[in-house]
């Protein structure tokens, strides 16, 4: 983790202020580093991805398992979208909105969220929607992600618990890894999560 001149700044004087109080600086790190007269603390993981081709990811970094699953997801007629449209994406929010209300009772972001996203990120062709349908067309799947520097980030994804034995989670990340390398990127963030021992 870098600190940048402002952050030492503010750190050194916090130290020089206050001698006698040690200052706690959470970090979202897997190694948090040393700050002279701070208490650093682990809040958590960063999970990120990284590959250096399609093949290299899917022959020798998944296990037997999720690339089984994956072939299902073609034996069972998906097929893959790449979009910036605001129609799929609110498509898309339909989706998520009704999967967090439905199991995960949590109220999700209203629909003008999502229609910023294609504002400030899809229109600048800085992110996209994957999605994933049904041969008959229906939607049962899609992540958006948002790219920047070389790294693309899983920001929000949603799957249609009715039809998770066609594998369509699976079946999206195995796309997105093959897209991604189509635009020369090879590291995915997939977020931040608390701290827990089974990281460890």
């Amino acid at each position: 983790i870098h600190f940048g001149p402002e952050i030492h700044q503010i750190l050194t004087k916090w130290t020089g202020k206050y001698p006698q109080m040690p200052g706690l600086v959470k970090l979202r790190s897997n190694s948090p580093p040393v700050v002279a007269g701070f208490i650093t603390e682990k809040s958590g993981y960063i999970h990120e991805l990284e590959y250096g081709s399609y093949d290299e990811w899917k022959s020798k970094r998944i296990k037997s398992k999720f690339r089984n699953q994956i072939n299902q997801g073609f034996r069972n007629g998906l097929t893959i979208r790449i979009s910036r449209e605001k129609f799929d994406v609110l498509s898309f929010w339909k989706l998520h909105a009704k999967l967090r209300i439905g199991k995960f009772f949590e109220i999700p972001q209203p629909q003008y969220f999502f229609s910023n996203i294609v504002e400030e990120y899809f229109k600048r062709e800085s992110g996209f929607l994957i999605s994933a349908y049904t041969k008959f067309g229906n939607l049962v799947g899609g992540i958006i992600v948002i790219t920047s520097e070389g790294t693309a980030y899983y920001k929000y994804a949603a799957s249609d618990p009715s039809t998770i034995n066609l594998r369509p989670n699976n079946f999206l990340i195995d796309h997105l890894v093959r897209y991604l390398e189509e635009q020369g990127i090879y590291k995915l963030n997939f977020g931040f999560t608390g701290d827990s021992i089974n990281y460890d």
